[in-house]
């Protein structure tokens, strides 16, 4: 199926390896992650992974959240929409919660910004967003 992955996040790992090394950026640069965060299961668990591969401990330090939980998946439109929502989390050094999160999944342990904005600096974020 064409939404299917691999439980191991290893398509996503690579693709943000490859943003990262075109960039020129390491991870540790990175102030602030735009999930993709559809919500479900699999994705949830598929992009924990890939952070932990890709950007090692850092992913533990980085907020992350999505903005699906506020505007729902805007499919090929998902570039434009985090593009946007990153520029504003740079500007306004505010970076957008995880709405409705309440009770993460235990095995997505990383810091998805549950419910309310937080304060954070960003020069340089990283956005995960993937249309179809």
């Amino acid at each position: 199926h064409m939404t299917g992955l691999r439980p191991d996040g290893q398509e996503l790992a690579r693709a943000i390896d490859t943003a990262l090394g075109q960039a020129r950026r390491p991870p540790t640069d990175m102030g602030y992650v735009s999930a993709h965060g559809s919500g479900t299961v699999q994705n949830d668990r598929h992009e924990t992974d890939a952070y932990k591969r890709c950007l090692g401990e850092h992913a533990r330090r980085v907020p992350m959240s999505s903005i699906k939980s506020v505007m729902g998946h805007s499919l090929g439109a998902v570039g434009s929409i985090e593009m946007a929502a990153c520029a504003l989390a740079m500007d306004t050094g505010v970076v957008p919660p995880t709405a409705n999160l309440t009770a993460p999944d235990p095995e997505c342990d990383l810091d998805y910004v549950p419910v309310t904005a937080r304060e954070r600096r960003a020069d340089a974020v990283l956005s995960a967003g993937r249309g179809f």
